[in-house]
């Protein structure tokens, strides 16, 4: 069995260890797919290939059972840590996010990848917390939304980006074909709504709390100015993605907002 460091870095999906003098090892946790894994090995190449600014997978390796791969390595922190360190930063940060997230959206989709529109009718009809109404409901508005096939990050938020020397993306695990205007929408929700991780103590979630609607405001504003999205278009899309988060098995209070968010949606139709 080889023996590991300390991981510097740890979430739902997988350990972040160092990995020689300029490179580290996304180690994944047992069970997550495999498809998964070579999706974001391949789709981070393409991305960094075509100019997005994302660490570039080196390999792809097994240790001990586990899947792993080794990204360059690039020194900082991540966007939220950096916003929960330093507030008055917060505004220029998520502009900079949302120039980040245009330049992936101007970007199609490199052949195979999974369909954000598959994956979403998936996930709403796996809502336990949704009466099959509701998840009707959800999939006639998704049915009626334009397709497309951009790339699309699937998870895009500050927690998925580095700030170091300028803004790095990580984390394509959920990479996916499909529309800009959803993967905006996600975002959206995310700075609005999303848990911080697992631990973060009470008086940062408080800071985050008050900078959420500054965050949301500044992120959507910047992101319509730079991609000629309209507003009605990335907010169509909120009923089948708050449907679909309940899948994620989010924290309980954060279930509890997007259960009352769909049906709020429903009966505004």
């Amino acid at each position: 069995m080889r023996r590991l460091p300390e991981p510097f870095a740890q979430g739902r999906t997988a350990e972040v260890y160092p990995y020689g003098e300029s490179a580290v090892l996304k180690l994944f946790r047992p069970g997550i797919p495999v498809p998964l894994i070579e999706d974001e090995f391949r789709v981070g190449r393409r991305a960094r290939e075509a100019g997005i600014a994302t660490p570039l997978p080196l390999e792809r390796l097994e240790i001990d059972g586990r899947q792993g791969i080794v990204f360059e390595r690039i020194a900082g922190e991540s966007m939220l840590a950096a916003m929960l360190a330093r507030p008055e930063r917060a505004d220029g940060l998520v502009r900079q996010m949302a120039d980040l997230h245009a330049a992936v959206h101007e970007l199609d989709a490199p052949p195979g990848l999974p369909s954000q529109r598959g994956t979403l009718q998936a996930r709403i009809r796996e809502a336990q917390r949704l009466t099959e109404a509701e998840k009707e409901a959800a999939l006639r508005r998704l049915d009626a939304l334009p397709d497309a096939a951009k790339l699309c990050h699937g998870d895009f938020h500050p927690d998925n980006i580095m700030v170091a020397d300028g803004a790095w993306i990580i984390d394509w695990m959920n990479g996916a074909s499909g529309h800009p205007a959803c993967d905006a929408a996600r975002t959206m929700l995310l700075l609005r709504y999303g848990a911080l991780p697992p631990g973060t103590p009470r008086e940062l979630v408080s800071t985050v709390d008050a900078l959420r609607q500054g965050l949301v405001r500044g992120y959507v504003t910047r992101y319509l100015e730079r991609t000629g999205i309209q507003l009605r278009e990335v907010e169509s899309w909120i009923l089948p993605l708050a449907a679909a988060r309940l899948t994620e098995r989010p924290p309980e209070a954060e279930q509890q907002t997007f259960v009352r968010l769909v049906k709020t949606q429903i009966g505004a139709e």
